[in-house]
Parts: C-alpha cells; sequence; structure tokens
C-alpha cells in the first residue's frame, strides 16, 4: 500500500509555495509539486529524515 508523507506545506500570504509531498509505494519513490520552495533544504532535509536520497527519487 502507497503512503504519502508531507515534506512542506504550502502557505499564501505576502509570498508563496505550493506543499511538496513523498508518495512510496513499494519501489517508487515520487516527489510530488517540488515546484518553488524558498531553500533546497525544506525539500532535502526531510528526505533524509525518512532515508530517502535524493537519487533514489524515480
Amino acid at each position: 500500500m502507497a503512503s504519502v508523507h508531507l515534506l512542506h506545506a504550502g502557505y499564501a500570504g505576502e509570498r508563496v509555495a505550493s506543499s511538496v509531498v513523498l508518495v512510496l509505494d513499494g519501489e517508487a519513490r515520487i516527489v510530488v509539486d517540488p515546484g518553488m520552495v524558498a531553500d533546497r533544504t525544506r525539500i532535502l532535509d526531510p528526505l533524509a529524515a525518512l532515508d530517502v536520497t535524493p537519487d533514489s527519487v524515480t
């Protein structure tokens, strides 16, 4: 069964950003809507906390 993990919560205000999620399903590792975040560590750090490397994202 697939699992979904919130990596970055989106927001709207003076600036905006979309939510970014990680979908894990078997060997598949999918980052949905990596779009524009203020700093890439806002995606990379939560990935690392889940023991997912950027190279393993499919």
